[in-house]
């Protein structure tokens, strides 16, 4: 098993995630995004698809908009911190996170290379 802190341990978790959402096993899915998001350790941009994955699969509208917001201000304060241009790696990742947050399509290979 992948470590609590390792970058695997995450992508496993939000494809199993994603899995429930692709299965329209949405209350399943949110359960689990509620208690992947309480965990300070988990990494920016795992947060954002998180955030966005949280908005794809909830019913009401408006909290949907409340999650795509938090999304939004998380890959804010991520491309702040890392600008683009100054790590190929990290430009690929946010690049990433932006066409998820422009189109939300959620599929597993959504966050291959993640």
């Amino acid at each position: 098993m992948a470590s609590f802190f390792d970058s695997t341990y995450w992508r496993e978790r939000l494809n199993t995630i994603t899995n429930l959402f692709n299965d329209e096993r949405n209350h399943e899915c949110i359960a689990e995004l509620d208690f992947m998001l309480n965990y300070i350790e988990l990494p920016p941009l795992y947060r954002i698809h998180a955030h966005a994955l949280y908005a794809a699969a909830l019913y009401d509208w408006y909290q949907a908009e409340d999650e795509r917001a938090r999304a939004e201000s998380v890959y804010a304060d991520t491309s702040t911190k890392w600008p683009l241009g100054e790590n190929e790696k990290t430009d690929e990742l946010l690049d990433k996170a932006r066409r998820i947050l422009d189109g939300n399509p959620f599929t597993r290979s959504t966050l291959d290379g993640l």
